[in-house]
């Protein structure tokens, strides 16, 4: 058994406006127990959806027959739908009513860029007036992209946010506070729930530098949250070929996101940066001071740099690095700087970005490494000098 979405109206191309709709959930299926239950033993009674510890609480809505169809329709006006709620509940960004509109493209889960398709029912108890119920699985629609989401994990990831509240800044203290108190309360969740999780997303975005996360305010909040805790988040990053192309930020976010992956991949990734820094002998490529590993300095003070690190390029290889001391290397990953390759020559170009974001002392730092690299910053085996290749796919990916 499962609340479903039903199809907005026509959804064929070239189909008049006039004829898409919002679309409306239904509850559809049976559900296995002994003996079944059917949609239609739901008719009229409250829906209960169970929030992990929290417990039972009432959406406000019921499941009614109109026009021969199963509707779920609210019972308070103050309420949102269930399925607004369980997002609110979930700190998930708002979704859209409509497919209309849906571009694809990864993230699947942005603010009014993706649909829930189905929320699958993993137990149903019924009573006189009411359908106590916990969800399974959550199925998402972006226009391309699938996804389906652990309601129970998900749910925990929350509880975890809220336990933890006190370890934020007031900003993302107050509003977790908040949140939880919403699902405590025995009323159903209003509008203010879904406001509650667009403040979280602007308020993480702002905090976010300083604890060196990459977040864009509008994408799923919960992982940038975990990782200020420093939660281990495990998901690979996103491909960046997969982002549609107006997502700028996100492409470069995901870039960056990429390198830090690469870099915690145990032996593979030491070998890597060990093979980089002896091909460059440990020189940055792009200033030139030279920062070795010795007996005196148990930690060398240049980096290897991934150029492309995701999975459809070979990563590990020294043509896909860059020796870059550590401010060089923040530089290259904020594309502040980039790496170019014209007429059989290296090149360090400080960027347009660079020119908006800093100052006037720190963008002359950058400048006063502009220019021609010289051949001896390279690495004696022109085989391993950066791949002109791999350079000119990094900025048709993140934007020039």
């Amino acid at each position: 058994m499962y609340i479903r979405k039903q199809p907005s109206g026509s959804t064929e191309a070239g189909a008049d406006q006039s004829r898409r709709g919002r679309g409306e959930y239904e509850i559809s299926g049976d559900f296995g127990s002994d003996p079944p239950i059917r949609a239609a033993d739901l008719f009229d009674r409250e829906l209960f959806f169970k929030f992990g510890r929290y417990g039972y609480k009432s959406s406000g809505s019921a499941l009614r027959r109109e026009s021969g169809k199963k509707r779920i329709r609210r019972l308070d006006a103050s309420c949102i739908h269930p399925a607004g709620q369980i997002q609110a509940t979930l700190l998930f960004p708002k979704s859209r009513r409509d497919e209309h509109g849906l571009i694809g493209g990864q993230p699947t889960i942005m603010l009014e860029r993706y649909i829930v398709r189905r929320m699958n029912f993993r137990s149903v108890t019924l009573s006189d007036d009411r359908a106590s119920i916990e969800l399974g699985t959550l199925d998402l629609y972006n226009g391309s992209q699938e996804d389906a989401v652990d309601f129970a994990v998900r749910m925990r990831d929350v509880e975890t946010l809220h336990d933890k509240a006190v370890c934020f800044p007031p900003p993302i203290r107050d509003r977790l506070a908040e949140h939880r108190r919403l699902i405590e309360a025995d009323a159903p969740i209003g509008r203010r729930g879904e406001r509650i999780v667009k403040e979280l997303m602007d308020e993480t975005a702002k905090i976010a530098p300083d604890y060196n996360i990459d977040y864009v305010s509008g994408t799923d909040v919960v992982g940038a949250l975990k990782e200020i805790l420093n939660e281990p988040v495990f998901e690979e990053p996103i491909a960046v070929e997969s982002i549609p192309e107006e997502d700028l930020e996100i492409r470069r976010r995901e870039a960056a996101r990429w390198r830090r992956y690469a870099a915690a991949r145990g032996p593979t990734s030491a070998a890597f940066r060990r093979k980089v820094r002896n091909a460059y002998n440990s020189t940055c490529v792009v200033c030139g001071i030279q920062l070795p590993l010795s007996m005196h300095c148990r930690v060398p003070g240049v980096d290897s740099a991934h150029i492309l690190p995701w999975a459809t390029h070979d990563m590990d290889i020294v043509p896909n690095g860059l020796c870059l001391c550590k401010l060089h290397h923040w530089a290259f990953d904020q594309q502040l700087i980039a790496i170019t390759f014209e007429n059989d020559v290296y090149h360090v170009e400080v960027t347009n970005k660079a020119r908006d974001a800093l100052g006037a002392a720190a963008l002359a730092q950058l400048q006063a490494f502009s220019g021609q690299i010289p051949r001896e910053r390279l690495p004696h085996n022109p085989e391993d000098w950066p791949s002109p290749q791999l350079l000119g796919e990094l900025y048709r990916l993140v934007g020039g």
